[in-house]
């Protein structure tokens, strides 16, 4: 009787870190998903930026050579 209340203990233990690694493993997913999507965010709008200096530059560089030619 009192093994199967310490294997009932042991087993209740083993499952309970286990669920709560489970719950660590999605709340490092869900982390890791919101920081990556971040960082995807950033690269676009760094691609947006980069393009619109582009354009700004491209821009300048067109009023620089119609005004000198």
């Amino acid at each position: 009787m009192q093994l199967n209340h310490q294997l009932m203990l042991y087993i209740r233990v083993k499952v309970g870190a286990v669920l709560e690694d489970m719950q660590l493993n999605l709340q490092l997913m869900l982390y890791i998903r919101v920081k990556v999507g971040a960082v995807l965010e950033n690269t676009q709008l760094n691609l947006q930026l980069m393009l619109c200096i582009r354009v700004k530059v491209g821009a300048v560089w067109g009023t620089c050579s119609s005004t000198s030619g």
